[in-house]
């Protein structure tokens, strides 16, 4: 028999708010940007629902309903993934800064090193050019997987504390530059070295698709 004027209803409020608040990742399996966030919550192990967004159709959950979330949370409702949860309050989008706040609520330690926003922007850039013009391969491109090479030709991960918030942001688009583009394999063999066995990990390997956009 349950005595209800024993009940520390405080304590009853606190354990069913904190429930209701788990983390959450509003994602679509074909999104480079969202995939990364996916690799985060599987290396670091952080529980969490995952949620797909119908992002051109009607069915499921749609745009509509992830721009409300949005909305509640103070946010411009875009409709864009990756969406991060992590409470009732706590809504963020920008998947870098995403794939960041799944470490910390992890407790895992990682850098953030200078070369990065120049790297992942110039792979995201050219990758675009090559894309829409036919080509496999410029100086370009070549310059930045060239720097991606010398590092792993002294380290095991593109992060130095690894793998790390570096590796989970670039995989997803180193992979579509060698699905589609041309990662110079024979040159840039720490490169491709190392993407081979990045994509044998389950974490990375989950999130691998027969059908991807390089969505820019």
């Amino acid at each position: 028999k349950i005595h209800f004027d024993r009940i520390d209803y405080h304590m009853l409020f606190f354990l069913l708010l904190t429930q209701s608040m788990g983390l959450e990742l509003y994602t679509n399996k074909m999104c480079p940007f969202a995939q990364r966030c996916t690799i985060a919550l599987g290396l670091t192990r952080l529980e969490g629902k995952m949620v797909e967004v119908n992002l051109y159709g009607s069915s499921g959950f749609t745009k509509k309903e992830l721009k409300k979330i949005e909305k509640e949370a103070g946010l411009e409702p875009c409709g864009y993934i990756p969406v991060l949860r992590l409470n009732e309050k706590e809504v963020m989008r920008e998947s870098i800064a995403c794939v960041q706040r799944i470490f910390e609520e992890a407790g895992e330690n990682y850098s953030y090193e200078e070369w990065f926003s120049d790297v992942e922007e110039s792979l995201r850039r050219e990758g675009k050019r090559l894309v829409l013009s036919g080509q496999s391969r410029s100086e370009a491109m070549d310059s930045s997987l060239a720097q991606l090479d010398l590092i792993l030709a002294h380290n095991d991960f593109l992060d130095t504390e690894g793998p790390g918030v570096i590796d989970c942001c670039l995989l997803p688009f180193l992979w579509r530059i060698d699905q589609s583009l041309d990662l110079r394999r024979e040159k840039f063999a720490h490169l491709a070295n190392y993407l081979d066995r990045m994509l044998k990990k389950p974490y990375v390997q989950s999130t691998l698709v027969s059908s991807w956009w390089w969505w820019w």
